[in-house]
């Protein structure tokens, strides 16, 4: 017997604004994969051309084509994290969290290193990007960590049905009573008893007087002997 999972209600305005900018998150950072993935060629012309050295343009290309890489998983992992944070799952609200965290991070390092700022537009660009993310991430983290919001999915986990305990006792965990057995488990075959002697043939049935309690009858008493008078002497 389990119990009945209680209705969910509409999450908060504070929950779905902050999953909204999480998509929001999702969403710039495509921007950013594509702006990274169209710039390898001006990347791989500038810096040859400054170095010198065709090597120094395509370690350049590299490192733009693992920024891509980067921001795709990061758009497709908080695509994953939007809904079910939504949704009241309290996994994906802690992972939010996390992310979020991460994204602070890594947008401020962005920011201060400047990397590929030769490139102009890819430098503007990748500017907007930067700084409406680190917008995104601050106001998301912010608004899932608000009071009612804390209370929704506090609400969700308890109303989540619980699995009643199993209540069948393990096999060979307690003694069973005697005449019982645990299920599932097969008694070993028991020996049969020898044969005994034959039982005696019944008797006729014997006739009991009224009030005599039962068991073996008593022999009847015996008749008193009769005794003769002594004979008379002779005159």
């Amino acid at each position: 017997m389990t119990r009945r999972p209680a209705a969910r209600s509409v999450s908060p305005t504070v929950v779905f604004a902050g999953c909204y900018l999480l998509a929001g998150i999702a969403a710039v950072q495509v921007v950013a994969a594509v702006a990274s993935y169209y710039a390898v060629p001006d990347a791989m012309r500038h810096y040859s051309d400054r170095a010198g050295d065709e090597a120094a343009g395509q370690l350049a290309a590299v490192g733009l084509v693992l920024l891509t890489t980067l921001s795709l998983l990061t758009a497709l992992v908080y695509l994953i994290l939007a809904p079910l944070a939504a949704g009241g799952a309290n996994p994906a609200h802690v992972i939010s969290w996390i992310m979020a965290g991460l994204t602070i991070v890594v947008c401020t390092v962005a920011l201060v290193v400047g990397p590929y700022d030769a490139i102009s537009w890819y430098r503007q660009l990748t500017l907007a990007t930067t700084i409406t993310t680190l917008t995104f991430a601050v106001t998301a983290t912010v608004l899932l960590a608000l009071p009612g919001a804390r209370t929704y999915y506090r609400r969700l986990r308890q109303a989540m049905p619980r699995p009643m305990p199993d209540y069948r006792p393990y096999p060979g965990a307690y003694p069973m009573p005697y005449g019982h057995r645990a299920p599932g488990t097969q008694l070993p075959p028991q020996p049969l008893p020898p044969p005994g002697p034959p039982l005696p043939a019944p008797g006729p049935p014997v006739w009991r007087p009224q009030g005599v309690p039962p068991g073996p009858l008593a022999a009847p008493p015996a008749p008193p002997a009769q005794t003769t008078p002594p004979p008379e002497p002779p005159l």
